[in-house]
């Protein structure tokens, strides 16, 4: 595969929203007046889905290759600062060889966010991510550890539903992979029922937008994320979240039937 084909099928895969999004999931742990605020999860999706796009799609975006997430999320005391790590390990498909050589599967993400309440139910978080790819082949992507720096900043209102808005910018730090660089809007609405007193059921959309730094890109450029979770606590700090989700992307000569992909998962948490 030449470095041109591969370069494309990066455009094409790795920018998109992981349901799995890290703007969706860093700052999301909370303090507590009797732990550390250390978060740990580790989290099984029968595929991954990143900015509407099925990161390790053999055949199309239906295809179901499943992936395990282990992350951990540090909230510093009181300070407002979070840190952490996400990973993305494929565990199923004949391609997993070829998507790490092509800086797609083993993904590392570091982040630091910093929360600000900015108004009474309004908050401010300031935030970096920091993706690499350490095994990834040098003669198939262009470049050795293929990186990625994300800035970004994201609002949110707490009311009868809470309403999300993200702006951030994807820098590929090397040159080799230039084509991937974007700025990504990102806004979002989300709704928590409480169903009993350890089972809550979460509701969550959104939508994004891309503006590719080359105009040349076409697909992958607008995004639609639906997903439903259902929290369980079952003591000691622990959760069982299972969840459900679809997602929709626009690729240039394909229907809308092959535009969109449905997968599931189960992540599994403990609070300390």
């Amino acid at each position: 595969m030449s470095t041109s084909t591969i370069i494309a099928a990066l455009a094409a895969t790795l920018i998109t929203f992981m349901s799995s999004a890290v703007w969706a999931q860093t700052g999301e742990g909370e303090s507590t007046d009797e732990g550390v605020g250390l978060e740990l999860e580790l989290a099984v999706s029968s595929a991954y889905v990143f900015r509407g796009l099925n990161v390790f799609q053999k055949d199309g975006q239906g295809d179901q290759h499943a992936f395990v997430a282990p992350s951990v999320n540090w909230s510093v005391g009181d300070t407002g600062l979070s840190i952490g790590y996400w990973g993305a390990y494929q565990l199923t498909g004949d391609n997993r060889s070829e998507n790490t050589d092509a800086a797609l599967n083993t993904e590392q993400d570091l982040f630091a966010t910093f929360e600000i309440e900015a108004a009474d139910s309004l908050t401010v978080s300031p935030g970096l991510i920091y993706y690499f790819y350490p095994f990834a082949d040098e003669d198939t992507v262009g470049t050795s550890m293929p990186s990625v720096l994300e800035p970004g900043v994201a609002i949110s209102y707490a009311s009868f539903v809470d309403f999300g808005l993200s702006v951030s910018y994807f820098y590929a730090v090397q040159e080799e992979i230039k084509v991937l660089r974007h700025l990504y809007v990102n806004p979002s609405i989300a709704k928590e029922l409480e169903l009993s007193g350890s089972m809550k059921l979460q509701l969550g959309t959104g939508f994004g937008y891309k503006k590719f730094d080359d105009a040349a890109v076409e697909n992958n450029t607008y995004d639609v994320l639906v997903g439903l979770g259902l929290p369980i606590d079952v003591g000691g700090g622990a959760t069982v979240k299972p969840n459900v989700n679809a997602a929709w992307t626009n690729l240039q000569n394909e229907e809308f039937s092959g535009e969109y992909v449905l997968w599931g998962g189960v992540a599994l948490g403990l609070g300390l």
